[in-house]
């Protein structure tokens, strides 16, 4: 499968930002062929149809699309014709080093795994606000100069926060600033799901009791930690199972499962199929 790696030395300096048009990035954007990156990337469709999916949730592309893409999903298009519009995209350390803070992308619901939604779609009000941003930052990348990391800076964080706004008012969730132990959960999940499995190895690294922790999840997700836990491991169990040709045994043991037998109980549990049936389903 192809992997696309952020060019840090594309303008002759490092960066860890870089914005383009759509239309304009051949070889990498518009890609048909299964293809995953190891940044973040934000698309904004102007103009175009056909469809875009990552893990396998398939969103339909029209004017005012949004589609923010994660490090490691599998992605594909699938165009009807040219297709326009601007690819935002960064590497997690910019953003954690230039706001010196460590929860930074763990603040945004559009960077989580387990978001209801892929994407949604702009009105055409806030198409124009995200648009003058991307010409802006844009503008920037022509005439590079000391202070320019500053500019992009500021421009992403209006556009992230921006989009992040949109998104939550799409999916009808809240949009209030939630407790600090809920991103660091959000974290220690990010980092360590392939290696921690229970609650206790989560409430051990942040030095809170178990009901604490069950406590604030709940009130804020209306899930427990565990179920969370659970469904992280489902969305990585399924995408290596359907993308990759590792076997469930190697899955089983990147995931961290004791032998490939309760990982198959783990998955047939959660999905009705076993890791098998569920690899033959979805490569029919």
């Amino acid at each position: 499968m192809l992997q696309f790696d952020f060019l840090k030395n594309k303008y002759g300096k490092e960066l860890l930002i870089d914005l383009g048009r759509i239309e304009r990035l051949h070889g990498y954007i518009l890609e048909d062929t299964l293809h995953y990156i190891t940044f973040y990337e934000v698309l904004v469709i102007t103009d175009g149809k056909g469809t875009f999916s990552l893990d396998g949730e398939i969103k339909e592309l029209r004017r005012g699309t949004v589609i923010v893409a994660l490090p490691n999903q599998v992605r594909q298009w699938n165009v009807k014709g040219a297709v326009k519009g601007f690819a935002f995209f960064f590497e997690g350390e910019f953003l954690n080093t230039h706001f010196k803070d460590k929860f930074f992308l763990n603040r945004f619901s559009i960077f989580d795994y387990d978001r209801p939604r892929i994407g949604y779609d702009l009105e055409e009000e806030h198409i124009q606000k995200l648009l003058w941003s991307f010409e802006e930052v844009e503008k920037e990348f022509l005439e590079l100069e000391g202070d320019s990391s500053h500019i992009f800076r500021s421009l992403l964080y209006f556009v992230i926060s921006q989009i992040d706004r949109y998104y939550r008012k799409n999916v009808g969730q809240q949009n209030e600033e939630a407790p600090l132990h809920i991103y660091q959960f959000k974290k220690l999940l990010d980092k360590n799901i392939y290696q921690w499995q229970t609650v206790q190895e989560y409430v051990s690294a942040m030095q809170i009791s178990k009901d604490h922790l069950n406590n604030l999840i709940q009130g804020y997700f209306k899930q427990t930690p565990l179920q969370i836990i659970h469904r992280r491991i489902e969305l990585i169990a399924k995408r290596e199972i359907q993308y990759s040709d590792k076997t469930m045994s190697e899955i089983s043991h990147e995931l961290n499962f004791s032998d490939v037998s309760n990982f198959n109980r783990f998955f047939k549990k959660r999905t009705g199929l076993t890791p098998k049936s569920f690899r033959v389903k979805m490569t029919r």
